[in-house]
């Protein structure tokens, strides 16, 4: 057993990141759609608006987070194989 993580692994690591990143922009996308086709007129209709619009900013703020995150692993990976003599698998 290598005390090396494995670069195929943190690559498929990282690509589960950005599957959830991904999820999280869909998500975001149904909300704020959803208050777009709102159509009922109040200031509470108009409360709920602002929310879905505030939650649907937070959820791409984060999706981004985390494609920084997988941008990190992957670069993570990278140095960790460049750093391996040729024939050695960790």
């Amino acid at each position: 057993m290598s005390w090396l993580p494995d670069p195929a692994e943190l690559n498929a690591a990282a690509a589960r990141v950005l599957a959830q990143a991904d999820a999280l922009r869909e998500t975001a996308i149904c909300i704020a759609l959803a208050g777009g086709t709102t159509s009922w007129q109040s200031v509470a209709a108009t409360r709920f608006r602002d929310r879905l619009h505030e939650t649907a900013l937070a959820l791409r703020t984060r999706a981004a987070q985390l494609d920084a995150a997988a941008d990190l692993i992957r670069r993570h990976a990278i140095q960790v194989a460049d750093g391996l003599p040729p024939g050695v698998r960790p």
